[in-house]
């Protein structure tokens, strides 16, 4: 019985001990051990530029830092094989990981700023009366007319879509009250997200208010990053131009 006890306290001792060794191959005279988790590391690197389309993908880089630092601890005797892929991963993690997530976060940053400045342009052309010019730019590219916007809404199909811009409740608010001289500030943060991927564009939504009070009305402005077919630049088109509304149903993120 005594001999068998010893036995089970040297069995749980080779264990214990293997575990803390990271559960390594046993050493071979001549060849080192391994440590997996650098491996693991080097391959969670891979998927780090990846965060150039988004934060959801950080956990790649994280992972592979926590990985790399585990596989790069300290050891006795000989060098174990793994530590080097580990210290490589963590390079790769932070360069690209780093790299990455900065570029999504500048251009996210540029995107929104040029989309509130869209909207505003877009809000000011309303108050200032141009109602053609503004269902102009509310329609699609390929859907704008190339006649006189004038004659064009002296149609009977023009004028129902004037009367339709002039009662949405919006319109009449912000020329009667800021006119010719608007002056508009961000009511709410500006929402940005990826568009339905058959159609890879950038969405937003922009909430606008006078600065200075002269009406309560919050215009709601959605829009679209679109690249035009003649030139293949990017540009803003106008989705919807309403009073705010909240919305039931949260969009996506990018």
């Amino acid at each position: 019985m005594p001999e068998s006890s010893n036995s089970g306290a040297s069995f749980s001792e080779f264990v214990a001990q293997r575990m803390a060794d990271e559960s390594e191959f046993e050493t071979i005279e001549g060849v080192a051990p391994i440590r997996p988790t650098g491996v693991v590391a080097f391959l969670l690197s891979l998927f780090s530029p990846a965060c150039y389309f988004g934060w959801g993908m950080i956990w790649a880089p994280v992972a592979s830092v926590l990985f790399g630092l585990f596989a790069i601890r300290s050891y006795t005797g000989e060098r174990p094989g793994g530590i080097t892929l580990g210290k490589i991963g963590i390079l790769i993690s932070v360069l690209f990981g780093m790299v990455g997530g900065t570029v999504h976060t500048m251009r996210r940053q540029t995107l929104t700023s040029q989309a509130e400045q869209f909207a505003m342009q877009f809000l000011s052309t309303v108050a200032r009366g141009e109602n053609e010019i503004a269902l102009q730019l509310s329609q699609p590219y390929m859907a704008r007319s190339k006649a006189p916007l004038r004659q064009l809404y002296l149609t009977p199909d023009g004028q129902k879509a004037l009367e339709t811009f002039l009662t949405n409740g919006i319109t009449k608010p912000v020329q009667d009250d800021i006119g010719d001289d608007p002056d508009w500030r961000v009511s709410r943060p500006t929402r940005l997200w990826r568009g339905p991927v058959n159609t890879g564009s950038e969405k937003a939504v922009v909430c606008l208010m006078d600065r200075r009070g002269r009406t309560n009305a919050e215009a709601q402005i959605g829009l679209s990053l679109l690249k035009d077919p003649v030139d293949g630049t990017l540009q803003w088109h106008i989705d919807y131009f309403q009073n705010y509304r909240e919305r039931l149903v949260s969009p996506g993120k990018s």
